[in-house]
């Protein structure tokens, strides 16, 4: 005998238990089934307001930030524009220095030995034509004009002339054999040697802000 089977109901009664028993089971399947939708639904809706609370915030600290970052570039500009203002001050200084280091440096050169017949000075580069008793008092000068921290020297043109053809003249000086035309240039040797200390001064200070100014960028980053 199955003790399952109660034979005090009827078949159709049995039947409506079972069918109540099932109804009952899918109802509370489908509860929990919603109530986990629920609570998943209230838990998105929790992380949203979470995300624009957030949002909010760091939309309010980069308001606050922007004049903050306004004044830095601003700095940043100035700097950059005191700068090449500076640097443009260093070249003009070399290459107001560099004429009379040129001279200077020339007015040592032998009148026996060498002899300058044009001096052009430009900016920042100069061209000598002269002429030379021998080749190695010519290499001489190129090696003294380096050593004097002028720039580059080049030995731009050199030939050699034979004046068996002029008139002999007692009084007059014999003519040198090589002529020659040297250029310097003196571009590339721009320094702090000719400046003032009040602008030396001036481009420290300018590189102290300037690093002052990235620092704090740096900590924000």
């Amino acid at each position: 005998m199955n003790p399952e089977h109660d034979f005090s109901r009827s078949p159709r009664q049995r039947q409506r238990h079972r069918e109540t028993g099932f109804y009952c089971m899918l109802g509370l399947a489908t509860a929990l089934a919603v109530a986990a939708v629920l609570a998943l639904d209230w838990s998105i809706d929790d992380d949203s307001a979470r995300l624009q609370s957030a949002t909010a915030t760091l939309q309010a600290e980069l308001a606050q930030l922007q004049p903050r970052l306004a004044q830095v570039a601003a700095l940043e500009s100035g700097i950059a524009t005191q700068q090449g203002q500076l640097q443009l001050q260093l070249t003009q200084a070399s290459q107001r220095a560099f004429a009379p280091r040129a001279l200077h440096a020339l007015a040592a050169v032998s009148p026996t030995d060498i002899r300058l017949h044009q001096i052009t000075v430009r900016t920042g580069e100069a061209e000598i034509r002269g002429a030379a008793s021998g080749q190695q008092q010519l290499q001489d000068l190129v090696e003294a004009l380096q050593a004097s921290g002028l720039g580059q020297v080049r030995l731009q043109e050199m030939r050699q002339e034979t004046h068996q053809d002029a008139p002999h003249d007692p009084l007059a000086i014999p003519p040198l054999p090589y002529r020659f035309t040297l250029r310097l240039d003196g571009s590339d040797n721009v320094t702090d040697a000719g400046l003032p200390a009040q602008q030396q001064q001036q481009q420290q200070q300018q590189s102290s802000r300037h690093d002052a100014v990235q620092a704090p960028r740096a900590r924000r980053t």
